[in-house]
């Protein structure tokens, strides 16, 4: 059987991958005691086992080999932790050492180099970063603050409900739209037509449909190249340059906005949004809020209305 040209270039780079790797294992003196594994194959590790639903195969998973089971994705080690306990013991007694996250390709371009409280790596940035989400952004005082807008926007749903006059209403689409608003109204105020929410939210879905989509090199990185081919680096620096001009019109018209807004105006600072708090801390001098970090805690807290299953990788570190 004749092999086509194209094919022994890629025949000789699969073969010197796997001696190559073959003679880093050999080579490493280094036993680490690791938690048990499912077998894997050479360079797609556990990929070919991992079904759409995950929570019923990590759980298959845990019963064969315990709370802790190592994978291999690609490259990438990925630990799988399956008990309350051994939970607590990794987010208490070793949270230093697990702080770091794996920076996947579409959220480092996407949430603006890392510069937010989710994929900041762990320094004093990140501890800054975190004192100012607890103590500002997600405090009862301040949730409390916008009780005024789940209630105007609760409102207006149940009266468009009552005009619908037993019409079928889909209350997914109703209630996914009012979950919107009322993220928008947060996030960036009240003083903002509805074109800015529109583009708001289409960027922020656009953005969320591609931190989504798999990546060949953040698990594979000699196949970066496919990410190109594919496309999909390039959609994500568009979408990522979108989100930049946008985020950067809302900031200099929040900034505008408030300058001149009259200082006197208590019920104002009662109901400022998080932009609007963010600029407050940003205009003190603080070196841990830059535009960039600004913009990233933003989308930070779109995720945080729109929950995922996320399996993130171990940092190599």
């Amino acid at each position: 059987m004749l092999f086509h040209p194209i094919m022994l270039p890629l025949v000789t780079l699969f073969i010197s991958y796997v001696i190559f790797c073959i003679l880093k294992k050999l080579g490493s003196n280094t036993k680490l005691h690791l938690p048990p594994s499912p077998p894997r194959i050479p360079i797609i590790g556990n990929f070919h086992q991992i079904t759409p639903l995950f929570h019923q195969f990590f759980h298959q998973m845990s019963l064969k080999y315990g709370p802790l089971v190592l994978f291999k994705l690609g490259s990438k080690p990925t630990l799988v932790v399956s008990s309350a306990e051994a939970t607590s013991d990794i987010l208490k007694t070793h949270d230093i050492i697990f702080a770091d996250r794996f920076p996947a390709k579409a959220f480092k371009i996407l949430f603006f180099g890392g510069n937010d409280i989710i994929m900041s790596p762990y320094n004093e940035q990140w501890k800054q970063l975190r004192k100012f989400c607890v103590l500002e952004l997600l405090s009862p005082k301040r949730v409390n603050s916008f009780k005024y807008i789940r209630e105007e926007e609760v409102d207006g749903m149940i009266e468009n409900i009552a005009r619908e006059q037993g019409s079928v209403v889909n209350l997914t689409e109703t209630l996914f739209t009012v979950l919107k608003a009322i993220i928008f109204r947060c996030s960036l105020g009240d003083n903002f037509n509805k074109e800015y929410t529109d583009r708001f939210i289409g960027l922020i879905e656009k953005a969320n449909s591609l931190a989504d989509t798999f990546s060949l090199g953040d698990f594979f990185p000699w196949l970066q190249w496919l990410d190109i081919v594919t496309g999909y680096d390039a959609k994500l620096r568009k979408t990522a340059q979108e989100l930049n001009i946008f985020f950067d019109q809302i900031i200099d018209d929040s900034i505008r906005m408030n300058s001149q807004a009259d200082d006197r105006d208590h019920d104002k600072d009662e109901k400022r949004s998080f932009i609007d708090i963010l600029i407050s801390h940003a205009g003190k001098n603080n070196p841990s809020f830059s535009r960039e970090c600004m913009k990233g805690i933003i989308m930070v807290c779109q995720l945080l209305f729109m929950p995922r299953f996320v399996c993130l990788p171990l940092s190599e570190k």
